[in-house]
């Protein structure tokens, strides 16, 4: 079974919560098959607000739904480190008042997320969409240490995460060309403070392991276990 995951992380941490939250409420609605022929579906303005732990305005909903809706990521295949799916609208149209947001998502991502062959690790398919602990990494205070545990969870069974080419981990959390091109500046500023965050706030525990080629880091993998 393949693992899907997303890469292209260009929104700030509060839109990739709120983008989580309308994967899981999609995929809880497709589950029941509550779906309207429309596609299109609800969130409550009460539930966005108890979920992000403050209650938004209208304004910055407002600004993070057009940035949801003009900004694009990528589906990859994290075993085989290729990219499986371009240029997908995180957002498709939507709309929303004092009291709920209406809401459509990209073909692609219902895709996904409906599909029971692929396990979508930002999401993780729309059975592990379920597993993954809100209460845990919504309280992370850095987006990297969420993509990270986000993108391990799926592997929790298999105890590892699969090969990851470096330059390739650098997209998955988001950096730009050219940034930490020192494997060392980008272990001791990225990764280990994003591991410290995970085996501390988390429900599992990883850990790096490196894969050198003449004495040079190529790619990684993450151990992982449950407390």
């Amino acid at each position: 079974m393949k693992k899907i995951t997303q890469i292209k992380y260009n929104i700030t941490i509060v839109q990739y919560k709120i983008w989580i939250l309308i994967l899981q409420k999609y995929s809880k609605l497709y589950t029941f098959k509550q779906i309207d022929k429309e596609d299109y579906f609800y969130l409550s303005k009460s539930f966005l607000d108890k979920k992000l732990g403050y209650e938004i305005s209208k304004k910055e909903l407002k600004n993070n739904l057009k940035e949801l809706s003009n900004k694009k990521y990528n589906f990859i295949d994290l075993e085989d480190n290729r990219i499986i799916d371009k240029d997908v609208f995180y957002i498709g149209n939507y709309h929303f008042n004092s009291k709920r947001l209406t809401i459509e998502l990209p073909a692609s991502t219902k895709k996904y997320i409906e599909s029971f062959d692929f396990d979508i690790s930002f999401a993780s398919g729309n059975e592990i969409l379920e597993k993954i602990n809100w209460d845990i990494w919504s309280k992370f205070p850095s987006k990297k240490a969420v993509i990270i545990y986000l993108m391990c969870v799926p592997f929790l069974r298999k105890k590892r995460t699969p090969y990851i080419g470096l330059n390739f981990f650098k997209n998955i959390i988001g950096l730009k060309e050219g940034q930490y091109p020192s494997y060392v500046n980008l272990n001791r500023c990225v990764i280990k403070k994003s591991i410290n965050i995970i085996n501390e706030l988390s429900d599992i525990e990883i850990s790096l392991v490196p894969i050198k080629k003449s004495r040079k880091v190529i790619g990684i993998y993450f151990t992982i276990n449950k407390k």
